[in-house]
């Protein structure tokens, strides 16, 4: 359940933190999952547009939530941020009316970003 308190922006405990999204622990050094790296944010401003584009070129996916974003700002971001993944090769993906996935094709080749965006989109 930690997965959707992250995406709608709730405090999350310590333990949840190191679990992956199957209920394992994650405490050995195999490389992680694209979906293990995702970064979660939930903006109430623009002033990470820039730290988050630095994100996405460094090749981290991201999920965004704009909740509590006004309409004009939220499609400046996400305007902003569609323009640097398309630059850097990647995609944005909807989960739901206000949170979008950001991420690399690089992330893209395993399918584990497609596996937690479908596991947790908003059907239409």
């Amino acid at each position: 359940m930690s997965i959707l308190r992250k995406l709608f922006g709730y405090p999350i405990e310590e333990k949840e933190l190191t679990e992956n999204y199957d209920g394992n622990e994650t405490g050995d050094n195999q490389p992680k999952e694209a979906r293990d790296r995702i970064i979660f944010e939930k903006l109430v401003d623009n002033s990470k547009a820039q730290d988050l584009a630095a994100k996405l070129v460094a090749g981290e996916p991201l999920v965004i939530n704009f909740e509590d974003l006004g309409v004009n700002e939220s499609n400046q971001l996400i305007a902003f941020l569609s323009g640097v993944i398309y630059a850097t090769g990647g995609v944005n993906l909807q989960m739901t009316k206000k949170i979008f996935i950001f991420s690399k094709d690089e992330n893209m080749e395993n399918g584990s970003i497609m596996h937690f965006y479908n596991q947790y989109r908003e059907e239409a």
